[in-house]
């Protein structure tokens, strides 16, 4: 995984060393974390979040959980929570159940 000045995040296959597909984003400087079952990049410049399904590289949630401004500089990927961090000192903590209809990836809590 590899995340691009221009926002996009390559994925490459272990066995083979060549890449699989490019997960496109609008922004700059991709932060990348990942765990069995998905991808996930943070803007820094913009603190917008993509997750994608990790096996078909389907967009899974779009959407901003820090306040607009603020520069994103962590991003830590568990199986049950995301975990980004900004310059405002704020955390965001997003889990499964917590997205549109209760279902998928959604913000949790946002510390400040």
């Amino acid at each position: 995984y590899c995340g691009l000045t221009n926002g996009s995040v390559q994925v490459y296959n272990m066995d083979t060393g060549k890449m699989d597909f490019l997960l496109e984003s609008v922004g700059e400087n991709a932060l990348v974390g990942v765990n069995s079952s998905i991808i996930v990049s943070v803007l820094e410049n913009n603190s917008i979040t993509s997750i994608w399904s990790k096996k078909e590289g389907s967009k899974l949630y779009y959407g901003r959980n820090h306040p607009a401004g603020t520069n994103v500089g962590c991003v830590k990927v568990t199986e049950e929570n995301i975990f980004t961090g900004s310059a405002d000192g704020s955390i965001a903590i997003m889990e499964i159940g917590y997205g549109l209809g209760k279902k998928g990836w959604g913000l949790k809590w946002l510390l400040e």
